[in-house]
Formats: structure tokens, sequence, C-alpha cells
């Protein structure tokens, strides 16, 4: 991903579209420095210092550097204290180092307060135990850094496949398919539609180097047309010259013929409920940039909570991985509408406090009578009549207790229970959270706690995922077709190809996911799609591991022709 600036020195017609390698690192630390100073100036100063990003010193004066590497090089140490003169020396660790190796070294790093780690050099096998362990010590860092490893294949497959703990890792590239920006001067296109056309016509995504390659055409072609003509050294002239806008960058060759362009900074995809989203985006600079700078990078505990549940959507995790909700939400999780959460915790408070008042002292109402700017002289009687006040209150409390019970008796009847309880079955079945708090506030006002009505919730949506099918329209879906594709590798894979990547337990899709019928982490693929492609099965389906998923697609639309006004959308396979 870069070029050696040695070999462009004595000679004229040599020409490199990959910047110098000596400005990688430079590029990507000036990118961290710059975001953190732009943080501790933005404070809003009404802010307590804990609710400052980095907490209560801020950004840049607590960016501690480190790095673990199979080769810990003298000259990259040196680049690195430039930038960060608080740095701690370089681990360095065999390819065979043990997990029990790794802790130590990571355990010193966290003591020595490090909140920058650039993992150099590793295999990528060795760089996913370490983000494991990481998570496991509850080390967090501001930044992690792995250089040439955020835009391989194989870091875009194990993220795929539940490494949740690679979520914001940095890296610096040339070029990325999500590189910002006009479109090319001279091509008239912009990175996403070069992307685009590439994979059209080699069913590949392109890398950095096929976009120095195609902008090295043009700007070849630019500096043949503006010569004029084929002769070498007035080409060669012209490409001197040349300052071209492309959607690579902008092409300018500084006196050795290097292309003089800055390092882009790439951040690995964040995570969200159900696995990582999206492709590597482009964070800076800011002209070419494809989203937002996450500085610093959220806690492991935010992040599981973030995969796990998100707060059902009705809220933000926090950096200690618990939830702050959003108005009108409740609960750990924030799946408590304030309506439920108003009326049970309205009788609960009425409750006690018509106890605490028949249990007090007299000597306790004489107080009460005083901070209420009653005589101190109060006389016995006064007492005796607040406590008589007190029970006769009392009385009318359970009467209207009694009275609610019996008004519950008329009105949830039994056909109305089950009404309700179909109306929770039915909003559980669709996800529709509204709907489900709907069912459970009537419930309530019928007499069902609070922890029923939740019991209830599991256990349907237990029920729901133990009948569940999937949907034959999203098995004849380009939307399945491509999934399969993209997780096998293959154009056409056997379900022998599908078995790991779609369902083993550590890689399978769900993996990460809480399962409606034991409570634990793991579910099964139907779990996962949306409600719409899971219901109660209606037909039972047997096929072959070894069939092709071309075949068992056929051979469905052929079944399907033959079944007569039956709609794909209301055929669901067990």
């Amino acid at each position: 991903g870069a070029s050696r600036d040695s070999i462009f020195h004595d000679n004229s017609y040599m020409f490199g579209f990959l910047p110098g390698v000596d400005d990688k690192k430079k590029d990507l630390y000036t990118s961290i420095l710059r975001i953190a100073t732009q943080l501790d100036n933005g404070w809003d100063p009404s802010s307590t210092p804990d609710e400052r990003p980095c907490g209560r010193m801020g950004c840049r004066p607590t960016l501690r550097f480190a790095e673990i590497s199979n080769s810990c090089r003298s000259a990259w140490r040196e680049v690195t204290m430039k930038y960060f003169p608080e740095s701690s020396p370089c681990e360095k660790i065999s390819r065979e180092a043990s997990d029990d190796t790794l802790r130590l070294i990571l355990r010193r790093l966290k003591s020595n307060n490090v909140t920058l780690l650039e993992l150099n050099s590793l295999e990528l096998s060795e760089i996913h135990s370490i983000t494991k362990i990481m998570e496991a010590l509850d080390f967090n860092v501001h930044a992690l850094i792995c250089p040439a490893m955020v835009l391989s294949s194989d870091f875009a497959q194990m993220a795929l496949f539940g490494w949740w703990q690679s979520s914001y890792i940095l890296d610096g590239a040339p070029w990325v398919e999500t590189h910002g920006g006009a479109p090319g001067e001279y091509s008239g296109m912009s990175s996403e539609e070069f992307a685009r056309r590439y994979y059209a016509a080699w069913r590949a995504t392109p890398t950095y180097r096929a976009a120095a390659q195609f902008a090295a055409f043009c700007a070849l072609s630019q500096s043949i047309e503006l010569a004029a003509s084929l002769d070498s050294q007035e080409v060669a002239q012209q490409l001197h010259n040349i300052s071209l806008q492309e959607f690579y960058g902008t092409i300018r060759f500084g006196l050795t013929g290097l292309v003089n362009m800055p390092y882009v900074t790439v951040q690995a995809p964040g995570v969200e409920r159900r696995g990582l989203r999206g492709k590597p985006q482009v964070v800076y600079p800011a002209q070419t940039s494809s989203a937002p700078f996450v500085f610093p990078k959220p806690t492991w505990k935010q992040l599981s909570c973030r995969i796990k549940h998100a707060c059902f959507g009705n809220g933000q995790c926090t950096v200690s991985g618990g939830c702050e909700c959003d108005k009108g939400w409740f609960g750990t999780k924030c799946d408590e509408p304030e309506t439920v959460h108003e009326l049970l915790s309205i009788s609960q408070n009425e409750s006690g406090k018509i106890q605490k008042l028949l249990s007090m002292s007299n000597e306790s109402i004489q107080e009460l009578l005083l901070m209420t700017g009653a005589e101190e002289s109060a006389e016995p009687e006064d007492v005796i009549e607040l406590r008589t006040f007190a029970i006769w209150a009392a009385i009318v409390m359970a009467s209207i207790s009694l009275v609610m019970c019996l008004w519950r008796g008329c009105r949830c009847r039994s056909r109305l229970v089950v009404t309700l309880l179909d109306m929770l079955a039915e909003a559980v079945s669709r996800e529709d959270h509204d709907a489900i708090a709907r069912a459970r506030l009537r419930l309530a006002i019928c007499g069902w706690s609070r922890q029923t009505t939740g019991s209830l919730v599991r256990g349907i949506r237990q029920r729901q995922s133990e009948e569940s099918g999937i949907s034959l329209s999203y098995l004849l879906s380009d939307q399945f077709l491509e999934l399969a594709q993209r997780r096998s590798g293959v154009e056409d894979p056997t379900f022998y190809e599908l078995g790991d990547v779609f369902f083993s337990k550590d890689q399978g899709i769900g993996a990460l996911d809480v399962c409606p019928r034991d409570g634990r982490i793991g579910c099964a693929f139907v779990d996962t799609l949306p409600p719409k492609y899971r219901k109660a099965s209606t037909h039972f389906l047997s096929w072959a591991w070894s069939y092709k998923v071309s075949t068992v697609r056929e051979a469905l639309e052929s079944w399907l022709s033959t079944q007569e006004g039956t709609r794909a959308e209301d055929v669901f396979l067990f």
C-alpha cells in the first residue's frame, strides 16, 4: 500500500501512484491528534468533566501510545515518539505467542494507562485473540490501530462471522471505495461509480491498487492529450506538471515522480444489533470523508450492549454497558413504556403511603402536626382525630380496591382476556413494541402484574420460535441468494458450503443474538429474519445438504407453479 522513495530518485520517466511508505504512519497519527484536539476545543463549558468524550483530563492530554508487534523497528519508534512523546516501549511477540503471554502484556499496558494501541505486523488470528482478551480484561482504549488489515477480505469475513470486537479499528490507505469527494475531472466517475463498474466487470470489489492503476491510466491519457505527442520526454514533462483531480485523489507528483497525496484514515464498521453493518469508511480528511470519525472508540461494555439488545431502540448504550432511556421509556433495557411504569409505580406508592400512615406512632404523628403548622401543644384528641382519619382513609381505600376488583371481574371476563392475549401474541410476532406495551397495559388494568406479562411475552417468543418456518418468498428472493453467495464466496453454493457460514455456533448468522427459546446467546437463522419472513410453519420440506442453492430454488418454484391460488408469501417451510 505504499512506495519506497529510493527507487524514484534517478529516473525522470518513473512515476509512482502509491504514496510514500513513511507517510502512512504520519498521516494516520496526524488524524488522531487533530480529532483529539477538536474534541478538546469543542467542550461545552457548562458540561461536567465526566461528560467530556475522553473523561476529566480530555483527549489529547491522555494520549499514551503502545505497540505490539512481531518486529519492533527503531525507525517506527522514532516516528511514534515524535507524535506521541508519552509512549510505552514496543512489546515484541513471537508468532507462537500464547494467550497467557498476550494477557500478561495487555495487563501491563492497561496498568500503564495506554489509550492508543497499534497492532503491527501481526497475523489476523493474533489480532483477533488480542481484541478478545482486551474485552475480557475490560481494557478500553481511545483508538485501536491495525495497519494493512481493515481493508482485507479476511478481516471483513471474520467481522461478518461475529467478530464484533473489530468495531471501529483504524487503518490508513491511499483509497477505498467509500472515498468521498467530487467525480474525477478526466474519468467523470466518483469512487462509488468506479467500484460499481469494476464489480460489474470483474465480480470483485476493487482494492486501492486497482484504483491506483486506473488513476495512472487517466493521468497518462491526459498527459498524452496535452502533449499532443507520444514522445516519452514530452509526455513525462506533462506528467511532472500535472494537477488532476480524480476520484482517487489529487494526482500531483513531487520532484522524484512520487505522487504527492496524503493517506486517508479508514475506520472499520461499527457494531449494531445482530452484527456488523456496512463497509470500512473514510473518516479523515474531512473533504473526502464518508462517515464521522468515531473517537474515542466505544468501550467493550458499550459495544456488547449494542449487539445484545441496543436498548431495544428506545435509548442509548452507555460506556458502562447500561441504557440511558429516551423520554417515555424505562427499565434497565429501555423496554418498559411510560404508561405501564406509571401505572405500576402509582399503585405501589399509594399502597405504601397508607401502610406507613397506619404504622406511625403517636410521637411521629405529633411531629407531623408540628411540621404541617399545627400548635406545639397539640392535644391527644388531635392525635386521635388524625389516626381516626387515617383509619377511615384506609377503609375507604380498601372499599375502592374491592369495588375495583369487582369492576375488573366484570370488565375482564375470560373472553376479553383471551382477546388481549391474542393481541399480545400478534404484537410479539410483529415485534411491534408499542402494541406490546398497549396489550400489557390493558392486562395490567385487569390485574396482571408486570412480572406475569413479562414472562408471558418471553413464553410467546419461545413458542413462536419453536413453531416458526422460513418464508418461501424469502428463499426465492435475490436477497437470500446474494447473502448465500457473499457468505460462502461461491456463485452457486451447496448447503454443505453454507453450513459453517450460516449455522455454526461460532460463525453462523445469529451466533451473537439472544435465543428466544432459552435466553442464551446464539439463535437459529430463522429467528434473525424480519417478522414477515418467519411465521408458523405451513409445510414440511425435506432436502439434502449436497443440493445446490439453485437446485432447491428451482424445485420450489416448480412446486409453487403447480399450487393454484397459493402465494409464496403464504408458505412457511419447516
